[in-house]
């Protein structure tokens, strides 16, 4: 013996559909198919006041956790705010893991100063093959200030002007010091 079946109107479009009473007991039934459930649970307010100015704005269903009219609304709002607590007095502090970070080798105003001094002693020629930076930025090519004994082994040499000399990228690659080849030297 089957179940009677029960008319019910679905709670999204209003058709009617024939569901067992054992369905209802445990709370389904209530749509006449799944398009129409999902559809009635993500059914929204058709417009949402602006959470700073008050006026309301029209609901589209991408943004559905909108809740300012405009970017513009959201810095006035945020511009009252506090610092929240768990980031007061902490600005500018670096993290507990910032030294696991890789960072470059040579960086800063003293090594970026070092450089252009050395570029200028020797005229932004590369010392190697004696061709102009102008000349090898046509070929693609780059110059830069190589240290004489390594920047990692001598750190009291590192912003000497005579420690310096200015090559390009392929000659600074057959140097004996560039690389791990410098830990060697």
């Amino acid at each position: 013996m089957r179940h009677p079946k029960i008319k019910i109107k679905c709670l999204y479009c209003h058709k009617e559909k024939e569901v067992y009473f054992s369905d209802i007991q445990r709370g389904k039934g209530k749509f006449c198919n799944p398009q129409c459930w999902n559809k009635y649970k993500r059914k929204l307010p058709e417009f949402i006041t602006c959470k700073w100015c008050k006026k309301e704005f029209k609901n589209i269903q991408s943004q559905r956790t909108k809740v300012f009219c405009s970017k513009q609304c959201q810095t006035e709002w945020q511009k009252g705010k506090p610092i929240p607590p768990n980031i007061q007095n902490k600005r500018g502090i670096k993290p507990r893991t910032y030294h696991l970070k890789k960072r470059p080798k040579h960086e800063g105003a003293e090594y970026n100063d070092w450089r252009l001094a050395v570029w200028k002693r020797d005229n932004f020629t590369c010392q190697n093959c004696g061709k102009t930076a102008n000349e090898l930025k046509k070929e693609g090519i780059k110059i830069c200030a190589d240290h004489i004994k390594p920047y990692c082994n001598y750190p009291k040499l590192r912003y000497k002007i005579s420690n310096g000399r200015t090559l390009c990228i392929p000659c600074h690659k057959l140097t004996e010091t560039y690389g791990y080849r410098a830990r060697y030297f």
